[in-house]
């Protein structure tokens, strides 16, 4: 299924997660500069390399991992927005 959100690798920046094109990909709220907000920055930044290794991970899995395929693919529908639960 193809994704809607912004494409490419993020970076992580002093001012929040930017794509490649160096524009931001979301507002990072709280103290500027905590341990917090870097922390999410960093979560937020690796993102989408994160959701394509687990579409990598998914596809790879055989049959005898069934359980952790349904985990996988309900985790990737919630980052589509299909599975909001």
């Amino acid at each position: 299924m193809e994704t809607k959100f912004t494409k490419g690798s993020w970076q992580f920046t002093p001012a929040g997660p930017s794509d490649s094109n160096g524009m931001g990909v979301c507002a990072l709220w709280g103290e500027p500069g905590s341990a917090e907000i870097i922390a999410n920055n960093h979560l937020i930044s690796c993102a989408p390399e994160m959701y394509d290794m687990l579409q990598d991970i998914h596809f790879t899995l055989g049959d005898e991992y069934s359980d952790e395929l349904d985990k996988i693919e309900k985790l990737l529908g919630k980052a589509r927005g299909e599975q909001c639960d």
